[in-house]
């Protein structure tokens, strides 16, 4: 007991009595009675001459942070990653990654070194302390976020931006859980450029327009050297363009034996379907593959891609065909919705004839296969250089004032909607007519009424007004007298 209740007692007791005597110093120098060790002064210098003073250090230069961009999510999206690391091209900000504690699902989301992740979505005192810290401006939420939570945000002193997704935008927004708190937000992005009526008629005018970026450098493109062809869409008797493409394959098959069309869908198989396969021999052609498969796996052994869906518009499904390289094929009515038109074709898919002599001619057709390719990927790189310019404009604005945040919204709605109605009213067929008949016509005795108006041929009315009444005077009065006594 005395062992071990006492073992350090008795350690310390028994060190004193083994090292008994003097306390050292730690000193060093001469023994007693023997003479202090003089200086010897230096070589080459004078003993009498003093060392210089040494110079004062200089104070390290306080580098200013760089104000920060901080996505406050629940957990890490594709969206997140992918605009995260174009924000960081600009090398104007630092971003931070919000979120929860990483999950498993995450680990295959893989960013950068230049962005931070800190786990405090739901710590309000972490989300305070790195906002002070790390010069936090702007704030990047989601629409999920409550009003309590909008007001305790805002009291920080941060410019709030809203992502909407176009699920919760119908055509009356009062409708949609976010009426009540979109004035709260400093701007918010929608997803759609074609909902600028609908927030317009409601009075809204924080609302703007950022394509996705879908990040092309990570994608390796498609050679299109082969017969395959990806169809995404639903099994369902009412969207029923998965239908069409079957029985299209029957006279594809005709042409080029060795195509396969693969079929990625949630629904399964009905028995219409499985009936239309058995009647053409499509067994060997078409596979079905489950909707949790990766479509970028599929796309790269892919020469085309088809959206069969003539209701639903799936854009990341699009982009992500259009960044291998392969040339899409889309109804008439979705297409009407997209704001990237290059490399894609538009069909009436209900239509088998047109949609089997299409996919006919780009199998045959190398060289447009590859233009049609490269053009797509090619628009999709020009969406996302316009997306990285806009999201700098928009931050930027938001510390200039409304009146710059309003103009740029006004850019990004004339970009991608009103130039689509300008180019097909600029150049109609009928108008082409028009001009070519008015060229072709001679020159009228009568004086044009519009000469006044036609500014834009200065030469034209100079031509046109001297002979004019020259021809008249002396026609005129020619005609009538002459005629009149012989009768």
């Amino acid at each position: 007991a005395y062992y071990f209740l006492y073992y350090k007692k008795g350690l310390t007791i028994f060190k004193k009595f083994k090292n008994k005597g003097p306390k050292k110093t730690g000193k060093t120098g001469p023994a007693k009675g023997q003479p202090k060790a003089t200086k010897e002064p230096p070589k080459n210098v004078k003993a009498n001459k003093k060392a210089p003073p040494q110079k004062p250090k200089a104070p390290k230069k306080i580098i200013p942070k760089k104000p920060g961009i901080a996505f406050l999510y629940p957990k890490l999206t594709e969206y997140i990653v992918t605009t995260g690391e174009y924000l960081v091209r600009l090398h104007k900000y630092s971003i931070f990654y919000l979120l929860q504690a990483p999950r498993q699902e995450e680990t295959q989301l893989k960013f950068s070194k230049n962005i931070t992740r800190i786990n405090a979505y739901y710590d309000q005192k972490m989300i305070e302390k790195t906002v002070k810290n790390q010069n936090i401006k702007y704030l990047i939420v989601n629409d999920a976020l409550s009003k309590k939570e909008l007001i305790w945000l805002k009291g920080l002193g941060v410019k709030l931006i809203g992502v909407f997704n176009d699920v919760f935008i119908s055509s009356d927004v009062k409708t949609s859980r976010n009426f009540n708190n979109m004035w709260r937000y400093d701007a918010f992005i929608q997803d759609c450029p074609y909902d600028f009526d609908t927030f317009k008629k409601n009075n809204i005018t924080k609302n703007i327009f950022i394509p996705n970026i879908y990040d092309t450098t990570k994608t390796k493109l498609s050679s299109l050297n082969n017969h395959n062809i990806l169809l995404l869409g639903k099994l369902n008797d009412k969207d029923n363009g998965v239908i069409n493409a079957i029985t299209a394959m029957s006279s594809i098959i005709k042409e080029f034996p060795d195509t396969k069309l693969n079929i990625i869908s949630k629904d399964s198989q009905t028995l219409n379907i499985n009936q239309l396969i058995r009647k053409y021999g499509l067994n060997k052609n078409i596979y079905f593959l489950p909707f949790d498969t990766k479509i970028s796996y599929y796309c790269k052994d892919s020469s085309l891609f088809i959206y069969s869906s003539l209701i639903e518009e799936c854009k990341t499904a699009i982009k992500e065909a259009m960044s291998h390289g392969l040339p899409c094929v889309i109804s008439n009515d979705i297409s009407k919705n997209l704001f990237f038109q290059e490399g894609i074709i538009k069909l009436n898919i209900t239509r088998e004839k047109e949609l089997s002599n299409e996919i006919i001619k780009l199998l045959k057709d190398n060289k447009y296969k590859n233009k049609m390719g490269m053009g797509a990927k090619l628009s999709l790189d020009k969406i996302n250089d316009d997306a990285l310019t806009t999201w700098d404009k928009l931050f930027s604005s938001l510390q200039s004032g409304n009146e710059d945040f309003q103009k740029l919204r006004s850019e990004t709605q004339l970009k991608y909607t009103k130039k689509k109605e300008t180019k097909v009213a600029t150049n109609p067929p009928t108008q082409k007519a028009e001009a070519k008949a008015k060229k072709a016509q001679p020159a009228a005795t009568t004086p044009h009424k519009n000469v006044e108006k036609d500014k834009k041929t200065p030469p034209a009315p100079a031509k046109k007004t001297p002979p004019a009444p020259a021809k008249k005077t002396p026609a005129a009065p020619a005609k009538k007298t002459i005629p009149s006594p012989a009768k």
